[in-house]
């Protein structure tokens, strides 16, 4: 089972919201997980990515530069 989480990122940058989600990719496949990354809109805190994945794999990425917050946000899924 995987969770949802919003991934909030220090940076304001579109451009850092695409290096990020390619960043979360590769952690997933060194970790070998399953890991699905989708854009989200602007908010006031800063460009946010959906992450969904296993809470291991919040956990080992929650201090990787450039992340500001993961909060978990949605059921579990089936992957």
């Amino acid at each position: 089972m995987s969770d949802k989480y919003i991934v909030t990122l220090h940076s304001h940058d579109v451009q850092q919201q695409d290096t990020m989600r390619d960043k979360l990719l590769d952690l997933g496949c060194e970790f070998n997980q399953a890991v699905l990354v989708l854009k989200r809109g602007p908010s006031h805190e800063g460009q946010q990515l959906t992450l969904i994945c296993k809470e291991n794999f919040a956990e080992k990425i929650e201090s990787t530069d450039g992340i500001k917050s993961i909060v978990k946000t949605g059921p579990s899924y089936q992957m």
